[in-house]
């Protein structure tokens, strides 16, 4: 039985890949640990190291690894680079020629198609075959050349189902990220964060969880995903298996070594980046029956606690950078908004995890005033005019009735360009007149600010049109459009378009209904929105905007239009596309962005929680519209059979 690898990294790419100087030397690591007699027992022979090499030369050796292999051969392949993904779905490995033509397409012939990997594994002898990709499948490309995926590549079906399952005992796909993420390098590391803690899990046996002496592929992708995800948690490593390909051993633990028992036993008491006063004790006890010294326990706790420190650090750049922005503008530019996307992915985190940052920020940049009422009689006895004039500031708000009888808050920009949050109060009559003390005009020569005087408008709204061909009733949908629960109300709009095709929640609108909606209910569901949120959101926003861009309202699918449709990309204006995409790459569900800073025919998206997975529903089809192609089975989309229906009567 022999043990064979082929060791690849690319760091040095054309213009319009950034070059990955990790990728090398992740070769270098992973060599170290697969040929050492105590850890990988590969024989140096056996191991093919590639660094930068050319398309033919990566293939054939490639081909050469799993050719005229015995069964009981494990072969291992292992690649640092970027990953890419053309128009039809099918993935390739970039080596340092990969180009775009002048269409901006992937010159194929410039790039390792997984094909042929998958091809050379189902004709070779070998029964234990495992692939290691830590690719980047969101490597920035240049416009027109998509490295970033939309949620549809399918790695197990190309690299790991075999069609001779009597041939192959286990095949094994690891990879560093999903196909919509980011696989990033971390500062201040030599390695790329996957592979780092690969090489750790290996090198230090921790990633012998079930303390047998062996590390087997499951065991080391467990060990690798936990570490990952403590520093990076926006990073979702995945292990892609058949039959055996779980259990296959890659390498052997020494479980004897007193450093191995104690970190293992550091990992379980280090939670959230500490160690409690019990579990300290604990550790001093072990420490001591083991005979370990303090240095060599302080750099076991330190390796252990990394990552968390690491996510620590990552929340801070991420908080300083958008100190930064903040107090260079306020509110947030669309780009400006963009570009901290960027970055947040780039630092591997979540919405969740800058949540509390932001709204920290928000506070301290975003006042909230409570006005005081004056009388125009008391107005007038203690401001004289020419104060008025000079510093005092006097702007008009305007109200719905439901706003004046339950009070809300609304923000205000002052003339000194500062946002304030005013709260109104509930009951309050139209044509009142709030006083926010020291919000008016700055005199600086006095160094002294005026107050600043709301007067509010009450909005006389017409009665809103909520007829319905079906007996549907739109009164929630109204309501909670008119109290701007946008997240609700795009929930709600899928139900409502439920039942105005008969069906009940959790069910899904086939394409045929679509095409068939009743006129009446689409036009009121979209003249809700469109009303509510001011000419901002509806389908009818969304319909012109598709149009703008070369799309159609014929029910077909056109590629290039539904792109740029979805797209906000770095200068683009909030009234120039719907914002799904960000930077080429269909944004996640908990992205989506439910308020009015959203771009305009950012909503409805009907983004909604476990759709059925039937490729015609409504909630997963929405969530196709953003991120996969055109289904195989329908020329038709869903979306653009409501286009067509718009059309139809013209709203």
């Amino acid at each position: 039985m022999a043990k064979v690898a082929l060791l690849i990294g690319v760091s040095e790419y054309e213009p319009g890949l950034n070059s990955l100087p990790s990728a090398v030397m992740d070769v270098d690591a992973m060599q170290r640990v697969l040929q050492h007699s105590d850890m990988g027992e590969f024989a140096p022979g056996d191991i093919t190291v590639l660094k930068n090499p050319h398309r033919q030369t990566m293939e054939e050796a490639i081909e050469a690894l799993f050719f005229n292999r015995q069964k009981d051969d494990l072969v291992l392949l292992y690649f640092s680079g970027h990953g890419i993904k053309d128009d039809s779905g099918r993935l390739y490995l970039a080596t340092h020629q990969t180009r775009k033509n002048a269409k901006g397409e992937l010159v194929r012939t410039t790039a390792v198609a997984a094909s042929l990997i998958h091809d050379v594994m189902e004709n070779s002898r070998s029964r234990r075959q495992v692939i290691i990709l830590d690719c980047c499948f969101s490597g920035a490309f240049a416009e027109g050349m998509r490295a970033k995926d939309d949620g549809s590549l399918d790695i197990k079906n190309q690299l790991v189902e075999t069609k001779k399952p009597q041939s192959v005992e286990g095949r094994a796909v690891l990879t560093s990220s999903t196909a919509t993420q980011y696989s990033f390098e971390q500062q201040g590391s030599d390695l790329s964060v996957y592979t780092r803690y690969l090489v750790e899990g290996i090198e230090k046996g921790a990633a012998d969880t079930d303390n047998d002496g062996v590390i087997s592929v499951d065991e080391l992708h467990e060990y690798a995903r936990k570490k990952v995800q403590e520093a990076a948690p926006a990073m979702k490593p995945e292990i892609y298996a058949i039959k055996e390909g779980y259990k296959i051993q890659l390498a052997k633990a020494r479980v004897a070594d007193p450093k191995v028992k104690y970190r293992k036993e550091v990992e379980i008491y280090a939670i959230q980046g500490g160690i409690s006063p019990v579990a300290r004790m604990i550790l001093e006890n072990l420490q001591r029956q083991l005979g370990l010294s303090g240095g060599e326990v302080r750099e076991i706790e330190m390796e252990v606690l990394r990552p968390y420190k690491e996510r620590l650090e990552n929340l801070q750049q991420y908080r300083d950078a958008l100190i930064a922005a903040v107090k260079y503008e306020y509110p947030l530019s669309d780009q400006t908004r963009n570009e901290l996307k960027a970055f947040q992915q780039m630092l591997g985190l979540r919405d969740t995890d800058i949540q509390s940052i932001e709204q920290e920020l928000t506070a301290q940049f975003v006042h909230e005033e409570t006005p005081t009422p004056i009388s125009e009689t008391t107005y007038r006895q203690q401001i004289p005019v020419q104060l008025e004039q000079e510093l005092d500031l006097t702007l008009e708000i305007a109200l719905t009735t439901a706003e004046l009888l339950s009070g809300v808050v609304k923000q205000v920009t002052t003339t000194e360009n500062e946002v304030i949050n005013v709260k109104i109060p509930a009951g309050i009559s139209p044509g009142k007149k709030l006083r926010v003390r020291g919000k008016g005009k700055f005199n600086p020569l006095t160094q002294e600010r005026g107050d600043l005087y709301l007067v509010l408008n009450q909005i006389i709204a017409q009665a809103d049109n909520l007829s319905s061909e079906k007996g549907v009733d739109y009164t929630k949908l109204r309501d909670l459009l008119a109290a701007g629960e946008w997240k609700e109300a795009d929930y709600e709009t899928y139900l409502v378009m439920l039942k105005a095709v008969g069906r009940e929640e959790n069910d899904y609108i086939r394409s045929e209904e679509l095409l068939n909606f009743p006129c009446a209910d689409l036009r009121t569901i979209d003249q809700l929105w469109v009303k509510y949120s001011n000419g901002r959101f509806g389908f009818s926003v969304q319909k012109k905007i598709y149009l703008s861009v070369g799309g159609k309202p014929d029910g077909k699918y056109y590629e290039e239009a539904w792109r740029k449709f979805g797209d906000c990309p770095r200068g683009t204006s909030k009234a120039d596309r719907v914002g799904w995409r960000v930077k080429d790459s269909w944004i996640y569900d908990e992205e989506v962005t439910f308020d009015t800073n959203a771009p305009s025919g950012h909503l409805p998206i009907l983004s909604i929680p476990e759709a059925p997975p039937h490729p015609l529903s409504i909630p997963s089809a929405w969530d196709w519209i953003r991120r996969a192609p055109p289904l195989r089975t329908s020329s038709r989309h869903p979306l653009t059979a409501l286009f067509s229906r718009i059309k139809t009567y013209k709203v």
